[in-house]
């Protein structure tokens, strides 16, 4: 509520999207997979992980998309 973002029901998923945004995508996840450290290829970037709580990759499908025309061509 502070944010200011107004939740609303996503057409294809339980997920909310926001009415401010100007693209919603809706996704169907496949796949995860948390982050290693140990595949970083610059050891610097480890050190933004204070707490080493790496982030997590998703993969999915899209399923609808809906917003702005001007993002929705087939162009």
């Amino acid at each position: 509520k502070s944010s200011g973002l107004t939740p609303i029901a996503a057409p294809a998923v339980a997920s909310p999207a926001y009415a401010e945004a100007c693209l919603v995508l809706s996704c169907r996840k496949l796949y995860w997979q948390d982050m290693n450290q140990s595949n970083f290829l610059d050891p610097k970037i480890d050190t933004l992980y204070n707490g080493k709580d790496h982030h997590r990759v998703f993969f999915g499908e899209i399923l609808t998309a809906h917003g702005n025309p001007q993002f929705l061509s087939t162009k």
